[in-house]
Order: C-alpha cells, then sequence, then structure tokens
C-alpha cells in the first residue's frame, strides 16, 4: 500500500518540509489569487467536468430503469 502511493508521500513530504523553511507569506494580492485560481482550474477542470457528465449519463440511466 505505502509502496503504490510512495510518490505522493514524498511530494507532501517535501511541501511540507518546503513551507517549514520559510516564513509563511501573508500578504497575497488579487493576481497571486487569480493565478492560482486558473492553475486549479486548468487542473481539475476536466476532471470536473467529466465527472459531472458522468453522473448525468448515471442519473439518466437511472431514471430509465425506473420508467
Amino acid at each position: 500500500m505505502i509502496r503504490k502511493h510512495s510518490s505522493i508521500l514524498i511530494a507532501v513530504a517535501a511541501l511540507l518540509l518546503s513551507s517549514m523553511a520559510c516564513e509563511p507569506v501573508i500578504a497575497i494580492g488579487y493576481d497571486e489569487l487569480l493565478i492560482v485560481f486558473l492553475i486549479v482550474a486548468f487542473l481539475f477542470g476536466p476532471l470536473v467536468l467529466r465527472f459531472w457528465r458522468a453522473l448525468g449519463r448515471v442519473k439518466e440511466e437511472l431514471k430509465k430503469k425506473k420508467d
């Protein structure tokens, strides 16, 4: 189990150690928030859209079975 997720654990450990190495930045402007939002939308947008479409297909199939 650990071997299967070792790359994720390494990434989390690297992020944790790097965040502990420097002082946290409290002042974040709108430009930075926009960049973070665009990155999140670019990474997770297609996955959410695929899930939304699959959920719609499942609902339609259940509706057809019910009728």
